[in-house]
C-alpha cells in the first residue's frame, strides 16, 4: 500500500479490485477490519 503525501490520518476501509492482463472479468475483495493511518511520513 502506498499512501499519497496528502493522505488524511484516520480510519479507512480497504476495497481491492484486480484484473489479469489477458483475461476478462475482475475480482473484488473487501477487508472487513478497518485500516488505520496513524501518521503521514511525507508531511512534517
Amino acid at each position: 500500500i502506498i499512501s499519497p503525501p496528502d493522505v488524511l490520518i484516520g480510519k479507512w476501509k480497504i476495497d481491492i479490485d484486480a484484473k489479469r492482463i489477458n483475461l476478462s472479468g475482475a475480482i473484488s475483495f473487501s477487508v472487513n477490519e478497518p485500516f488505520y493511518i496513524i501518521f503521514n511520513p511525507w508531511c512534517p
